[in-house]
């Protein structure tokens, strides 16, 4: 009785530890807005494609089609270490179950603010850019439901 006990709860951590990489994995795709200093434009079509494992975190790939802009998203590695986000050798954000977080480099003078929120088959997607004085650029936000979904 006592290993089954066991083996019932080694089973349930795995899954469930498991579970907490699974949801971001995949393709996502939905709509957004982009806002450049007070003026919007909708994005019709956004989409991103993750990897993740207990070690890293990939974006392998990411587009906006907006209608005045439209950008692609470079390919991104990030390690996990503990609740740390590390990009070559240096933390560059943390995580938690549902939510992602850091700061990529665009220029010497600009830099990208990026948050992942996500809860069951919805991902909020956010980009912040801001130079070094803190004035933020621009401001983009993203409502994405994985492909596995339904609804």
């Amino acid at each position: 009785m006592k290993s089954v006990k066991h083996s019932m709860l080694l089973f349930f951590f795995l899954f469930n530890s498991s579970k907490a990489f699974s949801d971001i994995n995949g393709n996502w795709g939905g709509w957004g807005l982009w806002n450049y200093r007070g003026s919007g434009t909708n994005c019709f079509d956004v989409s991103f494609q993750f990897k993740e494992s207990p070690q890293e975190l990939k974006r392998i790939s990411g587009k906006l089609n907006c209608y005045y802009i439209t950008m692609a998203e470079e390919p991104l590695n990030l390690v996990k270490n503990g609740q740390n986000l590390i990009r070559e050798g240096v933390v560059v954000g943390t995580f938690d179950e549902n939510k992602y977080e850091w700061l990529e480099q665009y220029s010497s003078e600009v830099q990208i603010k990026v948050t992942l929120r996500r809860s069951g088959v919805h991902l909020e997607y956010g980009e912040d850019w801001f130079e070094k004085n803190t004035r933020i650029l621009y401001e983009i936000k993203a409502h994405l439901k994985t492909e596995k979904s339904n609804f």
